[in-house]
């Protein structure tokens, strides 16, 4: 199961140098999500990352910059999906990977897209938006992958989203699924670096 990482909203000091320490420890993907950033500001945090690790680098906006970062891939919002223009108009830039996001295994069925993998959330209470309750059948992930096979159908990878740490991620191991992203267990803790070797840990 891959390990997939998303940074804050808003750059700290130390963000930069914890994520390439997080890409050197095995960091599958790093989904670089920054709601206030221009092109260039996006350019500029790419650049800060060693070239060796772009290719697991994800943006979540700019997404002209794959022409720029050919091996990067790209994050569509779940509002995309309303645009199937956009989507197709995207995927013209031959990004290296195009993941979505989405709430309801329902939404995933009835998706006509072509995504690499998917973020389904909320899978627990989440950690970074406090009230933010646990919403996802986990076993709703098998229930999904027979329906595929049964209807023919290409489905994404599922990785789960929302209060994802090393006290929850087994649960996501047991149900199947292809990844778990976090965000609120890492840049919440006191202690980034031992929160995500106790991921690690939990994960293998």
């Amino acid at each position: 199961m891959q390990l997939l990482l998303l940074t804050p909203p808003v750059t700290s000091g130390n963000e930069l140098p914890l994520v390439t320490h997080f890409l050197q420890c095995g960091l599958d993907r790093l989904h670089i999500r920054k709601p206030s950033y221009s092109s260039d500001d996006y350019r500029d945090y790419i650049n800060a990352i060693p070239a060796a690790f772009h290719n697991r680098l994800v943006i979540h906006g700019a997404f002209g910059l794959v022409q720029s970062f050919p091996g990067m891939g790209i994050h569509l919002r779940s509002s995309h999906h309303l645009d199937a223009g956009l989507v197709q108009e995207l995927k013209q830039l031959r990004p290296a990977s195009c993941s979505t996001s989405f709430h309801s295994w329902r939404e995933i069925m009835e998706n006509e897209d072509d995504y690499t993998y998917a973020f389904i959330s909320p899978v627990f209470d989440s950690i970074s938006k406090k009230g933010y309750k646990a919403a996802i059948d986990l076993a709703g992930h098998r229930e999904l992958k027979q329906w595929g096979a049964a209807q023919k159908k290409q489905l994404p990878h599922i990785v789960g989203l929302g209060g994802v740490d090393a006290s929850t991620i087994d649960h996501l191991q047991e149900n199947g699924f292809e990844g778990a992203a976090i965000l609120g267990a890492i840049w919440e803790s006191a202690d980034p670096v031992s929160a995500f070797n106790a991921l690690q840990q939990a994960l293998h």
